[in-house]
């Protein structure tokens, strides 16, 4: 188990990031201003009954500030990649901020990817088509797909459970490797014989 898990919010601008780690946090939506270069929040979880400290991380998604952020991914537990369901660009940039961003710090082995399309309260034409691609980008990199209305709350419980569900995952790996090294202990030292 890590200390702290570091989750960061990648995207282009106005997607929704600050709106979302808002209401993840604290259960309301406020007006948010444009993220200047990267802001995070400490705070902690209760899962299962042990309390996790996290790191929210939230990312400026001009490209000005891209040289600023990509400093900002390394060790990094999870990176949530976000994209606005009304605006296909930041669904096409998507593979963009994994592969750029979330894996350019990072290994595919030692990262968690979550991908959110936001303002599900929108009503678009072209869900169908943003949805399906990020399906698509969301398997090819072994990512997990939610979507959520920053706005409204709907999906938030969807992507809380997932950031509970890779603390978890990684809490168990922990349990089990070290499981696996004591027994490894063990049966090195049983083969031993004195004199």
């Amino acid at each position: 188990m890590q200390k702290v898990y570091k989750i960061i919010f990648l995207g282009n601008s106005f997607v929704g990031k600050t709106t979302l780690i808002s209401q993840y946090l604290y259960s309301k939506t406020q007006n948010p201003t444009p993220t200047i270069g990267v802001d995070f929040l400490n705070s902690s979880l209760d899962i299962n009954g042990q309390r996790i400290r996290i790191q929210l991380w939230d990312t400026a998604g001009q490209e000005r500030f891209h040289s600023i952020v990509g400093n900002y991914t390394r060790d990094t537990f999870l990176a949530i990649i976000v994209f606005s369901i009304d605006d296909l660009e930041s669904m096409d940039n998507v593979e963009m901020w994994i592969k750029d961003f979330a894996l350019s710090h990072n290994s595919i082995e030692n990262i968690n990817i979550l991908v959110v399309g936001n303002k599900m309260d929108l009503k678009v034409e072209s869900f169908e088509d943003c949805y399906s691609k990020a399906k698509d980008v969301s398997e090819k990199y072994g990512a997990r797909l939610v979507t959520t209305s920053a706005l409204d709350s709907n999906g938030i419980k969807e992507m809380a459970s997932a950031i509970s569900e890779f603390i978890l995952e990684n809490i168990e790996n922990t349990k089990n490797d070290t499981k696996d090294k004591a027994n490894a202990i063990v049966a090195a030292t049983g083969k031993r014989r004195c004199c």
